[in-house]
């Protein structure tokens, strides 16, 4: 498969409008759902937060989410502890731990989201 940057599905999330936090995340889908994903998960994106957006802790029920941190500074949340996370980082939650993420920087923060079922 080869897809082009003008083919890749956009998406938003509007963490206010969900109770969820503030702000507007914008997924750039690398793969279109599970079927693309083979079954396996249902979400591998390029994630852009903005300045100031967070949203706060949640837990995934039969998933496990990871992020991979390109560009950006912030604070995530992890199951009760806050790590500062930047360019090069990982973060893993299991399902039924609750995690979020807060942009603390001066520019969007981008990373790479994949969301696995358990």
């Amino acid at each position: 498969m080869i897809r082009q940057a003008s083919e890749l599905l956009h998406t938003e999330a509007d963490f206010k409008a969900a109770g969820l936090g503030e702000g507007v995340l914008e997924l750039t889908h690398i793969l279109n759902g599970a079927g693309e994903l083979n079954g396996a998960g249902r979400i591998f994106a390029h994630a852009s937060l903005p300045v100031g957006a967070w949203v706060g802790p949640h837990a995934h029920v039969g998933e496990r989410e990871i992020y991979y941190y390109l560009k950006g500074s912030g604070e995530y949340y992890d199951d009760g502890r806050i790590i500062e996370v930047g360019p090069g980082c990982m973060t893993q939650v299991e399902p039924g731990q609750k995690h979020g993420l807060k942009n603390t920087g001066n520019g969007p923060l981008q990373y790479i989201c994949l969301i696995l079922y358990e």
